[in-house]
């Protein structure tokens, strides 16, 4: 349960924590078209990262990935 006053006081803590009780989530990429994807988030308060794990091969995954760089000559 959200905590005002901890809200208010130390609203990083207080989002960390309520991450910390989400086991699902929908991930997309704004503007791309594709559809939302369900994904669980591994929160890392400390280093202030949540991470998501997928497939290389997966839409989501070679969106977001650098494009090669070229080879020159």
């Amino acid at each position: 349960m959200v905590s005002l006053t901890e809200a208010r006081e130390n609203p990083a803590h207080q989002l960390w924590k309520q991450i910390e009780e989400v086991s699902a989530g929908m991930l997309g990429i704004e503007g791309s078209g594709m559809h939302m994807q369900p994904m669980a988030p591994i929160p890392e308060p400390e280093t202030g990262t949540i991470w998501f794990y997928t497939r290389k091969d997966t839409d989501l995954a070679r969106h977001v990935a650098p494009a090669p760089t070229p080879i020159s000559a």
